[in-house]
C-alpha cells in the first residue's frame, strides 16, 4: 500500500511535466557553441539560397568528411558543387580535404585524424560562384596562463626515444653478510668480566672481555677480530662462561637483502639483472645488482632465494627490516615514448596534453609495452611535442569542467516538471508533508534495526606469541604467515598487526568467493607453515563473523512466582545455570549461529575442601568418600554483571 502510494505521487508529478509548457519568453539567438543542423546531423552553412551541410561520417570506416548540398533547401547533385575543406590544427600543421561526388553526397579523399579539434575553411563552388565559410571546431583543449601553470606545478618534456624495461616486483628483508660476522668464545670455561656491550661499535683487535681460565687462574683478554658492532652478548660481568660465544660481532656496512622469488617468476631471475630495492620503513632506495640464486627452495612456501649484495654505510638498512624489490629482466628501447604519469583518460581514449604556447590540447595515443616509468607510442603524436607529465589531471579537470548553462527555445521535461512544481507550489507542498508523515509512521512499524554487513570476504589468523615483542612477533611469526599465503587463488591482499604476544594476519578475498573455500585454502597454507615457526607457536583461524555481522539479543528471567524443581525461587545463579547448561548448547546446533556469549547472571561452583577430620592419605577416598556432612560446598561467584543472564 506505501509503495502504491508513492508511486501515483511521483507518476502525477511527471505527468505534470511532460504536458504542454507554460507560456515562456524565448530568444532567437543561438547560443555560443551551438549551431544549426541539418537533415544528416551535420553542421549547416548558408550563404543566400545555398548552403551546404558538413558531417564527419564513422561508421564502418574511418572517420571521413561527407558534404550534402542545397539550394532554397532543396538537395542539389553532388555533381555541381566542388568543395575543399582546410583544416588548420594546434601547433600550425594543416590538413587539406578535396572532395568527390558519390550519388548526392560529396565524399572527402582522408581519414580525419584525432583529435577532432582544428579551425575550418570551407571552401564550395557552384553555378560559378564560389562560397566560403571559416568556424571553429574545438574538443580536448583549454588556455592556461603560463603563470597559473608555474604556480599549479604542470611539468613538460618532449616526446622522444626511452628504454623501457621489463620488472618482476619481489618481497624480502636485510639479512646479516656472514661473511662479516664473527663469534668470540674462550678456549676453556672461564670467570669473566664484559667491557661492551649490545649495539656499540667495536674495532678490529679492541679487548671485549677479560676472562680467568678455572684451571690455570691465568687471566687474558678476548679481542674483537673483526671491526663491526656488537649484536649479541651471551655473558655479564661475574658469570662463568663456558663452550658457548660470549659475543657476535658483524659488520653492517655492507648487508645481503634475500628475496623471495616463486614459480614462474624464477626462470627468469638471473645474476647480475638490476635490482632498485625500497625500504618498507621509512623511505631508504637503494639501486644494487643481483647477486645470485640460492640452490635450495623452501619446501612450505615453495620459494628461493634471490640474493643481492647492498652497501650499507649510512646504517639505514638494518637486517631484519622488510623490503621491497623490482628486478630488471629485461631492456628495450623504443623509438617514441611517453612518461605514464602524464597519461588521462578521455572519451574512449588514452591521452597526454600538448602544449603550445598557453594552450593544452589531447593527443590520442596507441601504445604499446609500457613500464612504470615509459609507454611505448605506436601513434597519435610526432616525436619532439612538448606534452605535460606532471599535474596533467588539471588539464583534464579544466576540459571537463561543465560549460555555464544557456537559454535555449524550448524545455527538458524535468524544467518543465520544476516549473509546474512551482505553479502548484501548495499542492506540492501538502504531498511533500503526506510523504513525510506517512515515512514517520511507517518508522515506527519497522521490525527491524539492523546495519548491512559490508565486510568483505575474509579470515582472520591469529597466534599467540607469549613474551614475543612486536619485532619478533612480526619477524618470527607473522611474515612468515604473510608470506606462505601469497600466491592463492582469488587472493586480494593481505595486512598484518603485530603487538606484544600476538600477531593477527587478515587475508581479503575477491567479492563473490565462498568463505569455506577460502577458509580451506588458509587451512592449507597454515599446515604448511607450521614447520617453520617456533616451536609452541600455533597459528589459529578466527569464527566466521564480522563486525557488522548479524547480533540476537536475549534475556532469560523467571516469573515473580516461578519456582524451581526444588520449591525454592529463582536466583541469579539459577537462571544463570540454565542459560549455560541448556539455552546455549541448543542454539549452538542451529544452521548460522557462529557463537554464543554469556553474559550477568552468577556462575554455579563446586569447591571441595577437605577437612582434619576427613583427610586420607588416599587421592580415591578423598574423591568419592565426601558426606554432606563433610567441607564439600557450593557456592556462588559473580560473574560480569548481577543483571539476568542475556547471550548474544
Amino acid at each position: 500500500m506505501t509503495f502504491r502510494f508513492c508511486f501515483i505521487l511521483i507518476s502525477v508529478l511527471l505527468m505534470a511535466g511532460c504536458g504542454d509548457p507554460a507560456p515562456e519568453t524565448t530568444t532567437t539567438e543561438v547560443a555560443s557553441g551551438d549551431y544549426e543542423r541539418g537533415p544528416h546531423r551535420g553542421r549547416m552553412l548558408r550563404e543566400g539560397k545555398f548552403a551546404i551541410e558538413v558531417t564527419i561520417f564513422e561508421t564502418g570506416v574511418p572517420p571521413q568528411y561527407r558534404l550534402y548540398a542545397y539550394r532554397d533547401n532543396q538537395p542539389l547533385p553532388a555533381t555541381d558543387v566542388e568543395a575543399t575543406i582546410t583544416l588548420g590544427r594546434l601547433g600550425g600543421k594543416t590538413d587539406l580535404f578535396a572532395f568527390k561526388p558519390e550519388g548526392d553526397v560529396l565524399i572527402g579523399d582522408g581519414v580525419v585524424v584525432e583529435p577532432h579539434s582544428f579551425d575550418v575553411t570551407v571552401v564550395a563552388r557552384e553555378s560559378g560562384r564560389e562560397h566560403r565559410w571559416e568556424y571553429a571546431s574545438y574538443e580536448g583543449r583549454t588556455t592556461i596562463a603560463a603563470a597559473v601553470a608555474e604556480s599549479s606545478g604542470l611539468q613538460t618534456e618532449k616526446t622522444g626515444p626511452a628504454t623501457l624495461r621489463t620488472q618482476i616486483p619481489l618481497m624480502g628483508s636485510v639479512a646479516i653478510d656472514e661473511n662479516r660476522r664473527a663469534r668470540c668464545a674462550p678456549a676453556s670455561p672461564a670467570w669473566c668480566a664484559t667491557r661492551v656491550g649490545i649495539g656499540e661499535s667495536v674495532t678490529r683487535g679492541q679487548v671485549l672481555a677479560t676472562v680467568e681460565a678455572n684451571e690455570s687462574l691465568r687471566s687474558y683478554v678476548i679481542t674483537a677480530p673483526i671491526a663491526g658492532q656488537i649484536i649479541a652478548r651471551n655473558t655479564n660481568v661475574g658469570d662463568v662462561a663456558g663452550d658457548e660465544p660470549l659475543f657476535e660481532i658483524a659488520d653492517l656496512s655492507e648487508v645481503w637483502v634475500d628475496l623471495h622469488a616463486f614459480g614462474k617468476d624464477l626462470p627468469r631471475l638471473k645474476p647480475g639483472q638490476p635490482v632498485t630495492l625500497v625500504s618498507a620503513v621509512g623511505e631508504a632506495r637503494a639501486e644494487a645488482t643481483l647477486e645470485r640464486l640460492l640452490p635450495i627452495a623452501a619446501a612450505g612456501s615453495q620459494s628461493a632465494i634471490a640474493r643481492v649484495h647492498l652497501s650499507n654505510p649510512d646504517g639505514l638498512w638494518r637486517p631484519g627490516l622488510a623490503v621491497s624489490a623490482d628486478v630488471t629482466v629485461g631492456e628495450r628501447v623504443v623509438p617514441l615514448a611517453v612518461r605514464t604519469a602524464g597519461l588521462q583518460p578521455f572519451r574512449d581514449f588514452t591521452v597526454v596534453y600538448a602544449q603550445v604556447g598557453d594552450t593544452y590540447e589531447v593527443r590520442m595515443l596507441d601504445l604499446g609495452e609500457r613500464d612504470p616509468d615509459y609507454a611505448e607510442v605506436l601513434g597519435g603524436i610526432d616525436p619532439g611535442v612538448t606534452y605535460v607529465t606532471e599535474q596533467s589531471f588539471l588539464i583534464r579537470a579544466d576540459i571537463e569542467s561543465p560549460a555555464p548553462a544557456t537559454t535555449t527555445k524550448g524545455s527538458t521535461m524535468l524544467e518543465r516538471t520544476i516549473r509546474i512544481a512551482i505553479s502548484h507550489r501548495w499542492l506540492v507542498l501538502l504531498m511533500a508533508l503526506a510523504l513525510a508523515a506517512l515515512g514517520a509512521w511507517n518508522f515506527t512499524k519497522l521490525p527491524i534495526d539492523a546495519v548491512p554487513d559490508i565486510t568483505n570476504v575474509q579470515v582472520q589468523i591469529n597466534t599467540e606469541a607469549a613474551g614475543y615483542s612486536p619485532l619478533e612477533a612480526e619477524q618470527r611469526v607473522t611474515y612468515p604467515v604473510e608470506t606462505a599465503l601469497a600466491g592463492m587463488p582469488k587472493l586480494e591482499y593481505t595486512r598484518s598487526v603485530s603487538r606484544y604476544g600476538l600477531s593477527q594476519v587478515t587475508v581479503v578475498f575477491e567479492d563473490g568467493t565462498d568463505i569455506y573455500f577460502a577458509r580451506q585454502l588458509v587451512n592449507e597454507r597454515l599446515q604448511s607453515v607450521r614447520a617453520q615457526l617456533p616451536e609452541g607457536i600455533e597459528p589459529k583461524m578466527g569464527p566466521i563473523a564480522t563486525g557488522l555481522g548479524e547480533i540476537f539479543m536475549y534475556t532469560v528471567e523467571a516469573d515473580a512466582d516461578a519456582l524451581t524443581p526444588d520449591g525454592q525461587p529463582w536466583t541469579p545463579t539459577d537462571l544463570r545455570t540454565l542459560q549455560d547448561w541448556v539455552v546455549r548448547p541448543q542454539l549452538r546446533n542451529l544452521e548460522g549461529v557462529t557463537e554464543v556469549n554469556t553474559i550477568g547472571g552468577y556462575v554455579r561452583q563446586f569447591h571441595v575442601t577437605p577437612t582434619r577430620s576427613s583427610w586420607s592419605p588416599t587421592a580415591s577416598h578423598c574423591a568419592t568418600s565426601w558426606t554432606p556432612s563433610s567441607a564439600a560446598t557450593r557456592t556462588s561467584a559473580p560473574a560480569t554483571s548481577s543483571a539476568p543472564a542475556s547471550s548474544t
